[in-house]
């Protein structure tokens, strides 16, 4: 069927076909038939010619029919071309290039305004309904079509004739004949002005998303998954700080939420997209985490929005507002305040809490009334309140102050009462509300005030210094004590006013309006830091010269200038006189044979040094001037010295110290140091005194050493004689006891136990002086040396007592003389002895080490400590003797103790002073 339909869309291979067969059919069938019919030869001829007519008349109706066939066919589908293009606004058109002659389809006219389709439609016609702005263009593309031989397109305007404006779009091709000569072109019309104005609509919108989308106050992410990318607002990049260049670099979601599981949470909500508000804790760009309130939405191409709002100051204010709250309930409580509201309607009343607390009655037993209020007010003010009550009943408020008694005790109170009355929408009294307050405080405050009114009144005019008060625009006085009068010299009914003042205190006219303007700028600067004047002179009424201080207090607020004087004549005379004693202070600092150095405490810097300190420390003045107290001090001095200065400054005059200083050569010196306040050129600062002591200490140095090498040789010769005599006469007692004990078995058995005793305490007195013997002169020391002596005593108390004792040294190839040796042997058992007797340590470490300088033995323990600081605290024999023994040694002894802290002793003896290094 679809084949035989085909058949018959006719063209003109399909009619040259039916031709054909037809005209096949017509000779074989018609030769046929009249071969059967007609026999005579001639009759058949002339009938052939007949049938020839025929088949020519037949075939012309048959083409006819078939041709006119087509045409409908081909109108009809032009029709419908047509109409199909007219539906969606296009239309063809065809140009010949050499005629000129535009062909257009059915609808053409349409797209250009026109009513019916014209006779003759050339391209000019065309040309003369574009835009004048898109015409030099739209023809400009026409012609490049052509000469290029490319594609023709272009969108323009067209100005229909009843003036619409209609967007056009035209696309066409060129047409070649065989010689590759341009003969035509065709394409499409189509009127796109719906399309322009959605574009430009779209192109509006988009605009305007874009405008809200960066202007919006509200954070906006939108997430495309299709490339996996995020885009922001300006709200957001302003609020979190990444731009979207930024954010295109890093893992958005890790940064805001480091914590996993709310990096899943954000996930989870982006994910679902409900609408649903969330609230998480955003870690911005700075490190800040922020309150924030997001929802996500979904778009139907899995586009999603995301919409948030920085809640981290509505948080806070919350918070603050919370604070407000609680503060104002507690204000509220501690103000005595309550709350009264009545509905004038029905009568009916609400009293708060505090209300009750105020008139001394229990609200759950006595609930009151309107009636049981009015009783509370004192009888002496129950009419006043009346007549308040009826003015508040026209003026619609009340604000004052009764007494009421409180319930059950009598005591009357003071009230301060503030009631509003409010309206309904027809204007009639809704309710009262009112506030209560006891102000029986503030009324007592009044009257105290005014007893302090008075007691200030009296006091300024009894001030040492003068003092007045006037006003700032009028200058008028309104308040002066006696003692400003008499400084100035003037009555106080004379200077009444600021011009009258200036007139009377300053008599020379030109000294005066110098005076005035300087003043009066001084003032009209509002800055109270310029307003204060010192050595101004003036003159009194007897003419008098006298030099005062002024100083004026401005109080804006109430329009008053206070301004006090105090005269300073005797103390310039003074100030003179000082000046003197000042010069012949620095010749005396100059002169002195000790040094001596003026330092400024703030920043440590010298200020002035006398000759002998010159001298003494090698600096020339200069050199001094850019040095700090702290550079003639060894480093290691340092931090102690800020410390002490630090707590100088808090006295006068400070205790004699001992310390160490530094000469330009490098030498270090001891000295004596005493510290005191200087004023100096008007400044406040330290003025040191300095006593070398360097010499003395070591003169003492050599002295106790010598008591220490007296000591050592004394515990030498008592060593020796407790072992070579008390010790051998014990050991021979010994030996005879031992001699005669198997004969005690004929003793009675009390006997026998007298001899045992007697036996063993013999035996403990011989071990008890070989071992103190030992102690005063410990042989271990000269058999193995200072490092493994001390560790034997190490080893000792770690096995003697339960106690963790670590042990460390680096002086193997270290040669030592004897006298060191033991004195730092019996430094480390006195302070071994004393932390296994005293601290209640669990640990105890001892260190034996050298550098390049020193030779350092420490022993600390973590034990109970002491004060140090305690006023009480006094260093005991054994701490006494160590130190000793470092001294004697050259060296230096620390100290430190902090109660549960443990406590750390140091001696630390110079190496060069008495060793020799292998």
């Amino acid at each position: 069927m679809k084949k035989f339909q085909k058949l018959f869309q006719l063209n003109a291979v399909n009619i040259a076909f039916i031709y054909l067969v037809t005209g096949i059919l017509w000779i074989l069938f018609s030769d046929q038939l009249l071969a059967f019919i007609i026999t005579d030869i001639e009759e058949m001829a002339r009938y052939s010619t007949f049938k020839g007519i025929l088949y020519v008349i037949v075939t012309a109706i048959l083409l006819y029919l078939l041709v006119d066939f087509s045409n409908k066919r081909i109108k009809s589908a032009t029709k419908s071309v047509d109409e199909a293009l007219d539906s969606v606004k296009i239309a063809t058109w065809s140009i010949n290039l050499e005629t000129n002659r535009n062909i257009t389809s059915r609808y053409h006219y349409k797209l250009f305004g026109l009513k019916e389709r014209p006779k003759k439609w050339n391209v000019q016609d065309f040309y003369d309904s574009i835009h004048p702005d898109d015409k030099d263009r739209v023809e400009q593309a026409f012609i490049e079509a052509i000469e290029t031989k490319t594609p023709y397109k272009a969108e323009y305007r067209i100005i229909w004739p009843d003036g619409t404006v209609r967007w056009m779009k035209s696309m066409g091709n060129v047409q070649e004949n065989d010689q590759g000569e341009t003969t035509s072109i065709s394409g499409i019309i189509q009127d796109i002005t719906e399309q322009v104005d959605l574009e430009e609509k779209n192109k509006r919108r988009q605009e305007l998303f874009e405008r809200i989308f960066e202007q919006i106050p509200v954070m906006i992410d939108i997430y495309d998954p299709e490339v996996n990318q995020i885009r922001v607002n300006k709200a957001f990049e302003e609020t979190l700080g990444w731009t979207n260049e930024e954010i295109s670099e890093i893992d958005l979601l890790a940064a805001c939420y480091p914590d996993p599981e709310l990096k899943k949470k954000a996930l989870k909500v982006m994910a679902e997209a409900d609408g649903e508000w969330h609230t998480f804790e955003v870690l911005d760009k700075a490190g800040n985490t922020r309150i924030q309130e997001w929802s996500n939405i979904k778009l139907s191409d899995d586009t999603t929005i995301g919409i948030g709002l920085d809640v981290t100051d509505i948080k806070q204010k919350e918070q603050k507002l919370e604070l407000v709250n609680r503060r104002f309930r507690r204000a509220e409580k501690i103000g005595k305040i309550g709350h009264i509201e009545r509905d004038l309607k029905t009568g009916e009343i609400t009293i708060s809490q505090n209300v009750y607390n105020l008139a001394g009655l229990e609200k759950s037993s006595e609930p009151l009334d309107f009636e049981g209020i009015l009783n509370l007010i004192h009888p002496e003010d129950f009419d006043r309140f009346l007549e308040v009550r009826e003015e508040a009943n026209i003026k619609g408020h009340l604000n004052d102050v009764f007494r009421i008694v409180k319930h059950g005790t009598n005591q009357t109170i003071y009230i301060h009462l503030v009631s509003e009355i409010y309206f309904d929408s027809d204007g009639n009294p809704d309710f009262v509300a009112s506030v209560v307050q006891d102000v029986t405080q503030v009324k007592e405050y009044e009257r105290y005030i005014e007893e302090q009114k008075e007691l200030f009144e009296n006091t300024i005019e009894n001030l040492p210094i003068g003092v007045a008060v006037n006003h700032i625009d009028s200058g008028k006085v309104s308040l002066m004590n006696q003692r400003f009068s008499k400084i100035y010299g003037w009555p106080k009914n004379v200077i009444t006013d600021l011009d009258t003042f200036f007139e009377k205190a300053y008599q020379d006219e030109e000294y005066r309006n110098r005076i005035k303007e300087m003043v009066l700028e001084d003032i009209g600067s509002k800055k109270p830091e310029r307003m204060q004047w010192k050595g101004i002179k003036i003159t009194t009424q007897t003419g008098e010269e006298r030099i005062i201080n002024a100083k004026n207090i401005p109080v804006y607020d109430q329009n008053l200038m206070i301004s006090t004087v105090v005269d300073v004549t005797a103390q310039v005379e003074a100030e003179k006189r000082l000046a003197e004693s000042e010069h012949n202070y620095r010749l005396l600092f100059q002169k002195s044979p000790q040094p001596m150095l003026i330092f400024n405490p703030d920043d440590l810097s010298i200020i002035e040094v006398n000759e002998s300190a010159v001298r003494h420390y090698g600096y020339s003045r200069e050199e001094f001037y850019t040095k700090t107290i702290l550079d003639i001090r060894p480093d290691e001095d340092k931090e102690e010295a800020k410390q002490v200065i630090k707590n100088d400054r808090e006295t006068t005059m400070s205790e004699p110290f001992e310390s160490r200083h530094i000469k330009k050569n490098g030498e270090i010196i001891n000295v004596r140091v005493t510290g005191s306040s200087i004023t100096y050129f008007g400044k406040n600062y330290r003025l040191v005194l300095v006593n070398d002591i360097t010499e003395q200490k070591q003169a003492e140095e050599m002295v106790l050493a010598s008591l220490v090498e007296g000591e050592n040789k004394e515990r030498a010769r008592i060593a020796q004689e407790l072992h070579d005599g008390l010790g051998q006469y014990l050991a021979a007692a010994n030996m005879n006891l031992d001699s005669v004990q198997g004969q005690i078995s004929k003793l009675d058995e009390r006997k026998q136990d007298q001899f045992n005793k007697g036996l063993n305490l013999l035996k403990h007195a011989v071990s008890e002086t070989a071992q103190i013997s030992r102690n005063l002169m410990p042989r271990v020391v000269d058999d193995y040396g200072l490092a493994l002596a001390i560790e034997a005593l190490v080893d000792n108390y770690s096995t003697t007592n339960d106690l963790d004792i670590s042990y460390y040294q680096n002086i193997r190839d270290l040669e030592l003389p004897r006298e060191v040796q033991f004195n730092l042997y019996r430094i480390a058992q006195e302070a071994l002895s004393n932390a296994v007797k005293y601290s209640k340590a669990s640990q105890i470490n001892v260190q034996l080490i050298k550098d390049e300088l020193d030779l350092i033995l420490t022993i600390d323990d973590n034990g109970i400590g002491f004060d140090t600081s305690d006023p009480d605290f006094t260093p005991g024999l054994g701490l006494q003797t160590i130190k000793t023994r470092t001294g004697a040694l050259g060296g230096h002894f620390e100290f430190d103790s902090k109660p549960g802290k443990g406590t750390l002793i140091s001696a630390i003896v110079p190496i060069n002073k008495h060793t020799n290094a292998q």
